[in-house]
């Protein structure tokens, strides 16, 4: 059986203090094992990729959690993230509804998306002038 390695955020999960979706106690880090087979539904969740190769039938995923030891659940990192981002817009507009909040939640993640890709295109551009100006080109 092959066996994969995930880990997401490293900075986010484990120096930064989490709290609990449901009673804010303070969030454990754990680590996670889970075989998946390559041709099942839940592979569509898993990176079977493995270098210039892809990896096939039964793997093994180790990847880590959040668990609350007083709910005794585990949480998984997208659904903290999301929690901590709808708190702190809800700080920010207060009175707002929750379909308010979420929208412009999801505006500011298209403006940062489109910002990256303008700052990636200056970036690309300044690099050929630079490569033409010294007759690289």
């Amino acid at each position: 059986m092959n066996t994969s390695y995930i880990l997401d955020s490293p900075f986010y999960v484990f120096y930064k203090k989490h709290y609990c979706l449901q009673c804010n106690q303070l969030l454990d880090v754990r680590k996670v094992n889970k075989v998946v087979n390559s041709k099942s539904l839940e592979a569509k969740n898993f990176d079977f990729a493995c270098g210039d190769s892809s990896l096939y039938g039964d793997v093994k995923f180790f990847y880590h959690m959040f668990f609350c030891i007083k709910c005794e659940k585990y949480f998984s990192i997208k659904e903290v993230k999301d929690n901590e981002r709808y708190l702190r817009y809800s700080k920010k507009f207060i009175g707002s509804s929750h379909s308010e909040i979420t929208k412009k939640i999801n505006n500011d993640i298209i403006k940062k998306k489109v910002l990256s890709y303008i700052i990636t295109f200056v970036v690309m551009a300044l690099i050929f002038l630079f490569l033409k100006d010294i007759k690289f080109l």
